[in-house]
């Protein structure tokens, strides 16, 4: 029988396994963004601590152990158990949907793990669809998307059953290393923990931006007033800043110098306010915003925002079905990570969606 998640933590940190013991290794990997895991191929008694992030990107490759006060709930349900925790609980959205096809099909192989072989479009849909309860796409739409998103190459026909079919050569994770679920497309759960256990160091703020177009101020507002919920309710963000009429490549601290009429709310000030309220911060601040453009498309000013300010600890992006987190190092020493950020293309409705 394999160890429980409480086992697996103290044998991480080689201590004796005691409830207390436990509780407290727990609290101190959770506190770090790590999870206790096994090799799905290795020896179940050996445990060690990896990101929550990898476990969610590779689950083929790495084993969850399950809590002591869990697993008497599962037995004798596990059939049942693996049904539902397929049904979704997240909106399925394009980009959700083709992170699902990544962990499934990855556009890379992967020794061990994925097998190549051509699949029809109709047979990419029938995996991908057993994921799922009540789906809101056909076989159409995910190809689609799958064609547009581009990770897979070209479709292309090639002769099946004396029949002329299209499709793709795709690398497809071995179905008994398929331990993943719908649910694992979205890391949102991991990071409002980690606001949770980190509230007494770092203060999580959000900002919303909305682009200085010709628009009804009711329109303004609603807007705004819908991605401060957002903010607040999905991201946990104690204080939420907002600017109503600032284009993403306007220099942050020209924002807002003259002061907007609007009716909003849960909204505590502008951005002025914001840069003030980060300046007087005692603790460290994780300034959580909605898409890469929500902030700023400008790389250098990004960059120069957090050198001004010490307190900035991390800057989270909010992509809907899940959070890309970034440190002050990442921003600051990272290229690839800073370039992010110049990726406008078009307006984004950051009002919509979870």
């Amino acid at each position: 029988m394999s160890m429980t998640k409480e086992e697996a933590v103290c044998s991480v940190f080689a201590f004796e396994v005691t409830t207390e013991n436990a509780k407290q290794c727990l609290e101190r990997l959770e506190s770090a963004g790590l999870v206790p895991v096994s090799l799905v191929n290795g020896d179940p008694s050996v445990a060690f601590a990896i990101g929550v992030k990898k476990l969610r990107s590779e689950p083929w490759k790495f084993k969850e152990f399950t809590s002591s006060l869990k697993r008497k709930e599962i037995e004798g349900t596990k059939k049942n158990l693996k049904v539902r925790s397929k049904y979704p609980v997240l909106p399925q959205s394009k980009r959700a949907v083709l992170d699902l096809v990544k962990l499934i099909m990855p556009p890379q192989p992967i020794t061990g793990v994925t097998d190549q072989m051509f699949l029809t479009e109709l047979a990419v849909f029938d995996i991908i669809k057993t994921y799922f309860c009540d789906l809101t796409f056909g076989a159409e739409r995910l190809n689609d998307w799958v064609g547009k998103d581009g990770s897979w190459g070209v479709a292309k026909q090639k002769r099946f059953q004396n029949e002329k079919v299209r499709g793709r050569d795709m690398n497809v994770v071995k179905e008994e290393l398929r331990g993943f679920t719908w649910e694992d497309v979205s890391n949102v759960k991991e990071f409002r923990k980690t606001v949770r256990t980190t509230s007494s160091t770092t203060t999580t703020i959000g900002y919303a931006r909305r682009s200085n177009l010709k628009a009804k101020k009711e329109l303004i507002e609603k807007s705004i007033n819908l991605q401060a919920k957002k903010l607040i309710m999905k991201c946990l963000c104690e204080s939420v800043f907002a600017s109503c009429k600032s284009n993403a490549d306007e220099p942050i601290y020209e924002r807002d110098g003259k002061k907007n009429n609007y009716c909003l709310e849960n909204i505590k000030g502008d951005c002025q306010d914001l840069i003030n309220f980060i300046t007087m911060s005692t603790k460290y601040i994780r300034l959580v915003v909605i898409d890469y453009a929500g902030f700023s498309t400008n790389p250098d000013d990004i960059r120069s925002f957090f050198r001004n300010h010490k307190q900035l600890k991390e800057i989270v992006v909010d992509e809907g079905h899940t959070v890309s987190c970034f440190s002050r190092y990442d921003i600051l020493r990272n290229d690839s990570v800073i370039e992010k950020f110049r990726c406008r293309k078009a307006c984004e409705r950051r009002s919509v969606g979870i």
